[in-house]
């Protein structure tokens, strides 16, 4: 059965100032760590988005994807899509968990909500 991000994946050619290639782990900006999405540090990148406003986009072989945003956010989205991390510039870090539980930690005040 297809993987749900194939559905979102759309041929480079279809969409202006986007560039895609293949990457190594050696080749991240931002080395990856452990996180509630089991995005792993030895986990290899397929294939990197590169977006004309900066966003770019990193899927896995084990079928996660990394989402990293020009502000410094990053989103890590499990291979079945129901764990949610996203960590902010800030530092705070939101998880949606599979069964739709927010979990919100400000990094500031150290406080998890």
């Amino acid at each position: 059965e297809p993987n749900s991000l194939d559905k979102m994946k759309v041929h480079p050619a279809e969409l202006p100032g986007i560039s895609v290639h293949s990457v190594s782990c050696k080749e991240l900006s931002v080395p990856l760590k452990p996180s509630v999405s089991g995005i792993k540090g030895n986990d290899e990148i397929q294939e990197e988005i590169n977006y004309a406003d900066g966003k770019v986009i990193k899927f896995l072989k084990n079928g996660c994807h990394i989402i990293h945003f020009p502000n410094g956010t990053r989103k890590d989205v499990s291979a079945d899509s129901k764990t949610i991390t996203v960590t902010f510039f800030n530092g705070d870090v939101k998880q949606v968990m599979p069964d739709q539980r927010v979990i919100y930690y400000y990094a500031d005040a150290h406080t998890t909500h």
